[in-house]
């Protein structure tokens, strides 16, 4: 900083360390900041599509799972012969199968 201005310092060496060049750039320069704010503006735009790449990934997994342990359920009341009829209605008030009873609610709400 020298005043009101600010400068922006970039050293690299060049030939093997032998040799060391600088560029001073004055970052109230109208071409300076142009070229750092497409820098940046740069930065983020790959930055976020990154992040967008890891949570689609993620999402994209997770469907993977979530599909797979749906359909191995799926397939295991198929083939198990389970009795999906509990929950469908109550023609009896206390009908029970080999996996579960089904009991008209208001027999247990009495009086609540």
């Amino acid at each position: 900083r020298n005043g009101d201005n600010y400068y922006g310092l970039s050293v690299f060496s060049v030939n093997d360390h032998s040799l060391v060049c600088g560029i001073l750039q004055n970052l109230h320069a109208p071409e300076v900041r142009k070229d750092l704010v497409l820098k940046r503006t740069q930065d983020v735009i790959m930055e976020n599509m990154k992040v967008v790449q890891q949570i689609a990934f993620l999402l994209g997994e997770n469907a993977s799972y979530t599909e797979a342990m749906l359909n191995s359920i799926v397939e295991y009341f198929r083939n198990s012969g389970a009795d999906f009829s509990f929950g469908c209605g109550y023609s009896e008030a206390a009908t029970c199968s080999g996996y579960a009873c089904r009991i008209d609610p208001e027999t247990v709400l009495e009086g609540v």
